[in-house]
């Protein structure tokens, strides 16, 4: 099914890898601090970034200091919070402008006022974005609160248009629509004329990279689900067992 990419790879003279983190690279825990990058994937991805032909950037929701730690040593870029900071090899952390976060706070102490409703849940605080997580509640309260809750926040939002809701993976995110992967990925294409664009993802906030793309890359959807995407894979482990044949015809 994958022929196509891989002959396109090996006849490629400058490619880019745009590649999600969870639920792409690595499957979905209970706790977002438990879902770390395995061996065999981190020494995948370590060949794949000692071809000089590869440029590997982990375009994620995660924060900086998480992809940081798990991507030590690797020569890859890193995107943090879908698009709102930015580490190129050998440089610093780099922040989009002029965004205001005064906003956060009344969304933080909203989710606040459900956590202790919905055992199992709980907030994630980023820089520039906030999560409510409910991956860990009752199959039961989650049909009952969750509608209500998206509800709500779609209420607090009617006066604020420079902000989006994230309908993710059991997880509920407020960012702002300055930017998103799509964006992100857009202007980094900029650059060079790269004759070879791959991009893996596996929820909503890679469907902006997906369409921004279009017909210039090879999209890969993990999982179900609808998608822009032009190829499905099942699960993290068969991107894994792709990406490895890739090293193989290189």
């Amino acid at each position: 099914m994958f022929d196509l990419i891989i002959q396109a790879y090996k006849k490629s003279e400058n490619r880019i890898l745009f590649l999600d983190y969870d639920g792409t690279l690595v499957s979905y825990t209970k706790m977002p601090s438990e879902a770390n990058i395995g061996e065999d994937t981190f020494a995948i991805l370590e060949q794949l970034s000692m071809d000089l032909k590869n440029s590997i950037f982990i375009i994620s929701g995660r924060d900086m200091g998480f992809l940081e730690r798990q991507f030590t040593g690797l020569n890859v870029n890193l995107i943090a919070e879908h698009g709102f900071r930015i580490k190129e090899i050998k440089k610093s952390w780099v922040i989009l402008p002029n965004l205001s976060l005064k906003w956060k706070e009344d969304f933080k102490k909203f989710f606040q006022g459900f956590v202790s409703m919905m055992p199992g849940s709980f907030i994630e605080e980023k820089e520039a974005s906030i999560a409510f997580h409910y991956r860990n509640i009752d199959k039961e309260v989650e049909n009952k609160t969750l509608p209500f809750i998206k509800e709500k926040i779609k209420e607090m939002m009617t006066d604020k248009p420079d902000l989006e809701i994230l309908d993710g993976n059991k997880v509920v995110e407020i960012k702002k629509t300055a930017y998103n992967k799509g964006t992100m990925a857009a202007t980094i294409l900029k650059r060079a004329p790269y004759d070879f664009i791959l991009a893996a993802g596996d929820d909503v906030t890679d469907e902006t990279l997906f369409r921004e793309l279009k017909n210039n890359a090879f999209t890969i959807k993990i999982g179900s689900g609808n998608t822009l995407a032009k190829y499905r894979i099942d699960e993290p482990k068969k991107l894994m067992t792709f990406l490895s044949e890739l090293i193989n015809v290189a």
